[in-house]
């Protein structure tokens, strides 16, 4: 496990942990007050650990793609969402066939399919449970948000640069999201990889595209 340091590895022990399916924390440190999230590499989706994310966090779960790969499954903007924290949110998606779409094991589905080169439009139904987030492939810019670390530290890992991640919520404040100082416990008690998305931005985007 990597705690936060300010060791130059923090990042690549991140990432190994992503190749092996692990869940990683991400703190957001770029922002007042800091938050965290719950990060996985969504060909590494399954029911376990998407239940996981489900259990620690609001359960608002997002599924970060480039720009390009949202439209070409066709996934509209939310008008709505530009005013939020998540203004490159789609619209919500339900891989085809999972029931309702709500459980672990249909979310944990619909996170790999959208990773799924092969998949097209017809492979969801919309709305659904699942928050696709756009980022933009583009190069030269840093890193926006969760997303844009969750696609980072996926394609640095050697995974499909499509990943999944949910904010962390406090475990002491029930109204509240975990702080930096909650989320360093939350990895350390559950022997969970960590990393500041300060640490991921000097990846860029030209990088990330590159690794598609």
């Amino acid at each position: 496990m990597t705690l936060l340091d300010g060791s130059r590895t923090s990042v690549s022990t991140a990432t190994e942990a992503m190749g092996r399916g692990q869940a990683v924390v991400v703190i957001d440190d770029t922002v007042a007050p800091r938050h965290a999230a719950l990060v996985i590499a969504a060909e590494h989706a399954t029911t376990e650990l998407v239940a996981f994310l489900i259990r620690h966090t609001g359960g608002f779960l997002c599924a970060a793609l480039g720009e390009d790969h949202c439209e070409r499954l066709a996934l509209p903007h939310v008008a709505a969402s530009r005013d939020t924290r998540c203004p490159e949110q789609r619209v919500t998606v339900d891989a085809r066939d999972t029931g309702t779409g709500i459980s672990a094991s249909a979310r944990a589905r619909t996170v790999r399919t959208l990773a799924d080169p092969r998949a097209t439009t017809t492979d969801f139904t919309r709305p659904g449970h699942v928050v696709p987030v756009g980022v933009p492939l583009d190069g030269g810019v840093r890193l926006p948000g969760f997303a844009g670390a969750t696609i980072a530290l996926a394609a640095l890992a050697g995974c499909t640069p499509v990943g999944a991640y949910a904010v962390l919520v406090s475990a002491e404040r029930s109204s509240e999201v975990a702080d930096d100082s909650e989320a360093e416990q939350f990895a350390r008690r559950h022997g969970l990889s960590a990393v500041r998305l300060s640490e991921v931005w000097p990846h860029r985007l030209v990088d990330i595209a590159d690794a598609d």
